[in-house]
């Protein structure tokens, strides 16, 4: 059973998720990277980007801290067992920061979502605990790690808006190119790039090329999932001052 939730007078609703693939069949999760309690993944919505989230598990259910697309937060809570229709009504707080919520207990099935404001957002980054007191009941969770999940979400975002959204899990893979020393055509390799390019092209999974903008460095990177390789590589590019680094290549998962 769940609830539809309103607070500070904005009410937000989306599907529930179970696992890596998800029940809505028009939305799903990929795993993006784990940190610490936290699971995040890329949430996709008929083929877009939706937002990316940090989930917990919690004594009472799965706890989650969403960013979408446009870059509002909100908290999604487990199921709380009250009666379908029931008005309720009462506070979210972290630490000393709180918010009013008000909630109508709805159709089973979905977890809903609390908007958070900052005052939330920054209490979070501290961590500790999370309670809501409504209907009469507490519901308390702990918020370890919560700054670093808020961290990698933020990360998730930047990368699913730069490079797309990550392909469903299980979906059939695209057709990758036959390996060359000049990938694409798009630059000239200099010879250490070129016989580094070669390693990367009989590297099977979710990869990626990436070189520096005057071509004297490079690398390739492999990771559980593309996106994740593409935020490393470009990084990782990025350190020591290079400049202008790009990706020349990757593969699908």
């Amino acid at each position: 059973m769940s609830m539809r939730i309103m607070a500070v007078g904005v009410l937000a609703t989306i599907a529930a998720f179970a696992g890596t693939e998800r029940s809505h069949a028009q939305q799903y999760g990929v795993d993006y990277r784990q940190v610490g309690q936290w699971d995040v993944e890329t949430v996709v919505d008929n083929g877009k980007f939706f937002g990316c989230r940090a989930n917990t598990k919690t004594s009472t259910g799965i706890v989650g801290l969403l960013q979408y697309e446009k870059g509002n937060w909100v908290v999604t809570i487990p199921d709380m067992n009250f009666a379908p229709g029931t008005k309720l009504s009462g506070m979210l707080s972290v630490n000393r920061a709180s918010i009013p919520v008000t909630m109508t207990a709805s159709v089973a099935g979905k977890r809903e979502a609390v908007k958070i404001d900052n005052s939330i957002l920054d209490a979070l980054r501290q961590g500790g605990r999370m309670v809501l007191e409504i209907g009469g009941k507490t519901f308390t969770w702990q918020m370890n790690d919560a700054s670093a999940a808020m961290g990698t979400v933020q990360d998730c975002r930047t990368a699913a808006m730069k490079y797309g959204v990550p392909a469903r899990p299980g979906g059939a893979p695209k057709p990758v190119a036959a390996p060359s020393s000049n990938p694409s055509g798009s630059i000239t390799l200099k010879a250490n790039c070129s016989k580094l390019y070669q390693t990367y092209a009989t590297k099977a999974g979710p990869k990626v090329f990436v070189v520096s903008g005057d071509n004297n460095w490079c690398g390739w990177y492999s990771r559980s999932t593309l996106q994740q390789a593409m935020s490393d590589g470009l990084r990782l590019c990025n350190t020591d001052g290079r400049k202008a680094c790009r990706i020349m290549e990757s593969a699908p998962r």
